[in-house]
């Protein structure tokens, strides 16, 4: 894939933690996969690039070639990603590096990736002009210094424009709520899916806002104003993750 453009697709999420799961629990691991990843710059490697792994915080180093089919993810800070296991390669609970072969396809795709916004802060507008209700909220998880939620809304025939907000922060736990702007005030045409990614605060900020620094770990808490028809109304749904501080 010359072109690695920015998709937002939300059947691609299914499918690619689907075929890690798959992997992981067969014998096929060693074949390869797809996954959420960080992608580094690393002028250790052939390609200049490493990607860190969500979850594990495995270290994958790409070849050189299959990064470069992907147009050297250049500009790349988050993606799914595809990828193939060199002939032999053996992986066990103590690896914390291995080689991969990207795949160019559908599966690997990049993620949009933005800072969190703080409110109240005159300063900060952001993109989103409304707070408009999806239709399901559908996965959020936090690692590696991002907090990552996949949607489904109506869309418009306009870009989609969303913002993550910082509401507050309590001895354990960081409040977030999701806003977003679908329409732009354009009719809206078809159901559609978007995985984006936002960076996490500083440390030293969340522990100066009142979080507890005896542990080491927080749960983060993003609210989405979801549909529902049968309260022909919309409500607040959230969901949880355990957030590692060190």
């Amino acid at each position: 894939m010359k072109n690695f453009k920015l998709l937002s697709l939300g059947a691609v999420l299914a499918v690619v933690v689907t075929m890690f799961s798959s992997c992981l629990e067969s014998d096929d691991y060693q074949q390869g996969g797809a996954f959420y990843f960080t992608v580094v710059d690393d002028y250790t490697t052939a390609s200049g690039k490493s990607l860190i792994q969500d979850f594990t915080g495995m270290k994958f180093i790409p070849s050189a070639s299959s990064v470069q089919a992907l147009g050297g993810l250049k500009g790349i800070e988050r993606a799914a990603l595809q990828y193939t296991f060199p002939k032999d390669t053996e992986i066990t609970e103590n690896t914390k590096e291995v080689h991969v072969d990207l795949v160019a396809g559908w599966n690997s795709f990049s993620i949009q990736t933005k800072d969190m916004l703080t409110i109240p802060d005159a300063g900060e507008k952001g993109d989103t002009l409304r707070n408009d209700s999806v239709l399901s909220y559908d996965t959020m998880w936090a690692y590696g210094g991002y907090v990552n939620t996949s949607v489904t809304f109506d869309a418009a025939n306009t870009g989609v424009y969303m913002d993550m907000i910082k509401q507050k922060v309590s001895a354990d736990t960081l409040y977030l709520h999701l806003n977003l702007n679908a329409s732009q005030g354009m009719v809206r045409w078809s159901d559609k899916y978007t995985l984006r990614s936002f960076r996490m605060p500083p440390v030293y900020s969340l522990i100066s806002d009142g979080i507890k620094t005896v542990s080491d770990s927080i749960v983060v808490a993003v609210s989405v104003k979801v549909k529902d028809e049968s309260l022909r109304n919309n409500k607040l749904q959230y969901k949880y993750a355990k957030y590692k501080l060190k």
